[in-house]
């Protein structure tokens, strides 16, 4: 599913990174990523510094067993990935076309990829240890669950001090009726491009062309396109995107 939204359909909501198949938000603990306040917050725990690998590892163990013990209480797989260039989606795409989700957690997988995080280093010169924040590689999990309003949602979690957080989105609208009586005033202008496929195991198509075609009603200029394929991307479908995109800078430039 493609979206080019210009504006916001109804009330302000927090600017999202804009994907081919939904949106992506990433959150952290901004303290965690000031060294100065990190200090502080170790100081608080009273953790020295010769002893902070220790006590961090100690935190991802936890929070690592936490994602084993969730999904063993689902009954829902644990997968590590021994390749951060294996696609997630294709993993979990194989396995919910072999064993379907309908609502709750799908998977949790798990893999090592970069990221940035605190290490303790010794300082020749001043002959002390000293915290940086640089980059490395951790173990990352992703949670992928299916809901039955918005469609496939999956969180990427940093093991590692500072935890940052990617939270992933699919293209579904959520509750489109209540959507369309809080439209902003410049909604009905914007032009909406809707692409999905037939054949999508993790996005109901039926269910999103209803809500397309609520939205339609109230004169919101979108148009729908739908192609004979999976939760994936397909050549005709790049084809549609682009020419929709070439057309909007069209419009948008002075005669």
């Amino acid at each position: 599913m493609h979206h080019e939204i210009h504006e916001p359909l109804g009330a302000a909501q927090p600017q999202p990174k804009s994907s081919t198949t939904g949106c992506a938000f990433k959150r952290s603990l901004r303290c965690l990523y000031h060294r100065d306040l990190f200090r502080q917050y170790l100081f608080e725990l009273k953790v020295l510094w010769k002893d902070f690998k220790a006590f961090a590892c100690g935190i991802t163990a936890r929070v690592h067993q936490s994602a084993l013990d969730l999904a063993q209480a689902a009954g829902r797989p644990y997968h590590y990935l021994r390749s951060s260039n294996i696609s997630k989606e294709d993993w979990i795409r194989d396995l919910v076309t072999r064993d379907p989700v309908r609502q709750g957690l799908i998977a949790v997988l798990s893999c090592v990829e970069a990221g940035r995080t605190f290490k303790v280093y010794g300082n020749r010169q001043t002959q002390k240890l000293e915290l940086r924040l640089e980059s490395s590689r951790c173990l990352h999990l992703y949670f992928y669950i299916q809901y039955p309003r918005w469609g496939l949602v999956h969180l990427r979690l940093q093991t590692w001090y500072p935890f940052l957080i990617h939270i992933f989105l699919s293209g579904c609208v959520c509750e489109p009726e209540k959507l369309t009586q809080e439209l902003s005033p410049v909604a009905v202008r914007q032009r909406l491009l809707v692409t999905h496929g037939t054949l999508d195991p993790l996005i109901p198509f039926a269910e999103v062309r209803g809500q397309v075609n609520t939205l339609k009603t109230a004169r919101l200029r979108i148009e729908w396109r739908e192609f004979v394929k999976a939760h994936t991307i397909i050549e005709p479908e790049l084809e549609v995107i682009r020419a929709f995109v070439q057309a909007g800078f069209v419009a948008a430039t002075p005669a």
